[in-house]
């Protein structure tokens, strides 16, 4: 029913205290008995200061019965069973009567997936970490905004993205979905790809809701379902949680995913502490929490800690014993029996229609209840467009990171390898490697013999598949070539792109292992060894653990290289002085065993690229682009270095520190620290200014430098601020960092020219957790000042300073 049709009705009821047996706190903005100036109705609760939306909510909430109610909060059990991940929640029964109709979700974080049964392109952009490793917010923007595109052309209003999980430890299955170990970085381009998804759409169209996850501590796979994390309060507030707080105070999210884990003990989805004190009373979230697939297993304790819908739905069917439903009749029935009040259902529906509302989900009803789709705004085109194809490889060519350019041998030189030879090694450089197997594989480009589709599925094409849509297969591994590859709108091997970015002056060979032809090994002027761990194949491991090596409910077993890779790394510096290897992985590996070999000429990170990653890796190699990303993770030496990574225990301890943080605190020297990547030009830092170099708790500090391209060609340098805390006095077990991220931006300078460069951090944002008060603390000191190009403080080209808080 369209909003200008609503009937606007007497309000008939006034909502009771939400307290419950004195276990809960109100969370919402104000509840009145009267009507006043403020423009509030009598008796009805708010959340925003949006009355007249929120009476618009009202107004349907008073036609509802408790059937209504409850459907909202649930998902649908028949979608599920044939749509998988293409969740509605709400049934006909709401639809038919009132015009509210279902919400349809789609994953995921690194392109819009197709499920439902529908065989259809999507774009498949490189993975979180890579985009992270970019450092370019406005790019996350872009992408956020083209995946939303891609997201309403599939009917769907809801997209299960960002994931904003930290990197506690790189061995962590998922951290490829994430933009890293900072809070600051993962926060700020957690931000810049809600903000784009959630943009305005269209005329004629909804926005897109964006459902930022996993809430909260969500770090571990293997036990991801049974571990309990473990945090002080100053390790919660100040490490896990800040940037999950930037995506409500700086995106206005529409919702968040609770998470499977325990965080002290209490399912994240029964965490009122988590989800009703601290997100919905403290951070004043307005939108709506689900859960993760199957995470809701307490109808009374997820309902009074403040989840709002369970998901995949809410019926008798279950997987297995360990997941009961919880809402759906289970929810109806403790309301009718006095178990859990009412009121508390009336939250969250209200949460769920203001929603539904605001982001024009009632007046876009497409495919559901009988309502044909008509928007002619809707163009199908949209997916995996030409021009969205062009983003997600110009993400590529922004986030892979160039660890090592021994002797300059990169740029490749075309001319001087016109009649040569590069032979490429891997079983990962032919086929087709998007490589995350999980909840947020996006558009795996092919065609299904059985169907004459080209499309998308929930398993990627099978290994031998060489590249993308330019072949067949039957699901039995049975290919047709069909001869002809449109680089620019396909998905590329890296092979083949390195290949015809080359030339056809190049030959360029391809080979699984070194032994397959040692010959040919030998004979190449140049090597390029490709790695890939083994993807995890989530419905073979149904969350326990699955064969593979790196995704989904399967963490990494080591940081190093697995057997297979190695072999062929050793090998190629064995046969060849002139190698250079591709790391394809979620995040860092041990390399130590073979980056100082004198045969090793170039590193590269390419983390997974996406549908275009092998044309993006040509051009990086052959010069066309110059490489600008910074590790948006720490590459150890010694995976010892690091905090232990426990996905064993059912209870883990979550240290304060990780990353470049503890490698600080414990004086240990990383492989490639954070923020490190290296360019075809040179670029020197000087002049740094501060603005004002005294300043109060209120006050924003202000710093630029100067940044000069001292190379021959045009380039972009990501300039970072950090901030010391050396002179703290907190002498807790804890202390402080000996810096953090503050402040960063990406910036384009020509040869030769200087660009000046201004930063700005709000002294509010140096605070610590005062568990003892309760409250965000400024310390009146002294700080450092360290801006450059990553953290190393030890870098020349490293400008510092000092600035004074006072009271």
């Amino acid at each position: 029913m369209p909003l200008k049709e609503l009937k606007k009705l007497k309000r008939l009821k006034i909502i009771n205290s939400l307290f419950h047996a004195g276990l809960f706190s109100l969370i919402l903005v104000c509840l009145v008995f009267s009507s006043g100036g403020c423009g509030k109705s009598a008796g009805y609760i708010y959340l925003t200061d949006n009355y007249e939306l929120e009476d618009q909510v009202h107004d349907l909430m008073d036609q509802m019965s408790l059937k209504e109610k409850v459907e909202q909060m649930s998902g649908s059990n028949e979608n599920y069973l044939f749509g998988l991940l293409a969740q509605y929640t709400a049934s006909d029964t709401s639809f038919t009567r009132l015009g509210i109709p279902e919400m349809v979700y789609r994953d995921g974080p690194r392109g819009a997936r197709s499920m439902n049964n529908a065989m259809v392109n999507s774009t498949a952009f490189p993975v979180a970490a890579l985009r992270a490793s970019s450092w370019d917010t406005d790019l996350e923007n872009r992408i956020g905004r083209a995946i939303a595109d891609e997201v309403r052309a599939m009917d769907a209003h809801v997209l299960l993205a960002p994931t904003i999980n930290q990197v506690m430890h790189p061995r962590h299955g998922r951290c490829q979905e994430t933009y890293g170990e900072d809070t600051f970085l993962l926060g700020s381009m957690g931000v810049a790809f809600i903000k784009g998804v959630q943009s305005d759409p269209p005329a004629g169209t909804w926005r897109v809701q964006s459902c930022v996850k996993h809430f909260a501590a969500n770090n571990i796979e293997n036990t991801r379902e049974q571990v309990n994390a473990r945090l002080n309060e100053r390790t919660l507030r100040e490490v896990f949680l800040p940037h999950f707080k930037m995506a409500v105070d700086e995106a206005n999210v529409a919702a968040f995913m609770g998470s499977y884990n325990r965080v002290n003990g209490t399912y994240s989805c029964q965490s009122e502490y988590l989800l009703r004190s601290i997100l919905k009373d403290e951070w004043k979230f307005s939108g709506y929490v689900l859960s993760d697939w199957f995470a809701a297993t307490d109808t009374v304790e997820s309902l009074r800690a403040g989840l709002d819908i369970e998901m995949p739905f809410s019926n008798p069917l279950k997987l297995s014993d360990s997941n009961p439903y919880a809402y759906g009749t289970n929810l109806a029935s403790a309301v009718r029996n006095g178990l859990v009040s009412e009121d508390l259902v009336d939250e969250a529906v209200l949460r769920i229609l203001m929603k539904k509302i605001e982001y024009g989900v009632i007046d876009h009803p497409w495919g559901q209840g009988g309502v044909e789709r008509n928007e002619t705004a809707l163009d199908e085109d949209m997916l995996a467009s030409t021009e969205h194809v062009a983003l997600a490889r110009e993400a590529a060519e922004k986030g892979i990171v160039l660890l090592e350019n021994r002797d300059n041998t990169l740029p490749l030189d075309r001319a001087s390898l016109n009649g040569k030879t590069i032979a490429i090694v891997g079983r990962y450089s032919e086929t087709f490697f998007l490589r995350d197997q999980s909840s947020y594989a996006g558009g795996d480009l092919y065609i299904n013999i059985l169907t004459g589709d080209i499309g998308s599925s929930w398993v990627s094409p099978p290994d031998n598949v060489p590249n993308g849509n330019d072949c067949v297969f039957d699901g039995d591994g049975e290919i047709t070539n069909l001869g002809v590859i449109d680089y620019d709108n396909q998905a590329v091997s890296i092979t083949k792109g390195i290949e015809y970015i080359a030339g056809s002056g190049i030959t360029v060979t391809h080979q699984d292992t070194v032994a397959d032809n040692t010959t040919a090994v030998q004979n190449a002027d140049y090597v390029i060894v490709v790695t890939g761990y083994v993807p995890n194949d989530l419905f073979a491991s149904m969350g326990q653990g699955g064969t593979g090596e790196e995704g989904e409910y399967k963490d990494r077993g080591s940081l190093e290289l697995n057997d297979y890779d190695k072999a062929n790394v050793n090998a190629s510096l064995a046969e060849n002085s002139s190698v250079i290897v591709i790391l394809q992985s979620g995040g860092a590996v041990i390399v130590k065993d073979f980056v100082d070999h004198a045969s090793l000429k170039g590193l590269i990170m390419a983390f997974y690229p996406g549908m275009q990653g092998g044309i993006a890796l040509g051009r990086i190699l052959f010069g066309d682009v110059n490489p600008g990303g910074k590790l948006c993770q720490t590459f150890p030496e010694n995976e010892s270095d690091l905090p232990p990574f426990d996905n064993i225990s059912m209870n883990v301890d979550y240290n304060y520190y990780h990353g470049y943080r503890w490698l600080d605190r414990k004086g240990v020297e990383p492989r490639y620290c954070f923020g490190y990547g290296l360019s075809y030009c040179n670029y020197s830092y000087s002049n740094l200014v501060i603005d004002d170099n005294i300043l109060d708790e209120n006050e924003t500090l202000t710093v630029s430098v100067d940044v000069t391209n001292t190379g021959s060609r045009e380039g972009e340098e990501v300039v970072q601020l950090y901030v010391g805390y050396g002179n703290t006095a907190v002498g807790d077990a804890i202390g402080r960092p000996v810096k953090e991220l503050k402040a960063f931006r990406r910036v384009a300078i020509a040869a030769g020219d200087t660009e000046t460069v201004t930063l700005t951090v709000p002294v509010s944002k140096l605070a610590y957790y005062d568990p003892a008060l309760q409250a965000w603390v400024v310390e009146k000191m002294v700080y450092g000042l360290y801006v450059g190009p990553s953290s190393d403080t030890g870098d020349p080209r490293m400008q510092t300073a000092t600035f004074i808080i006072t009271n």
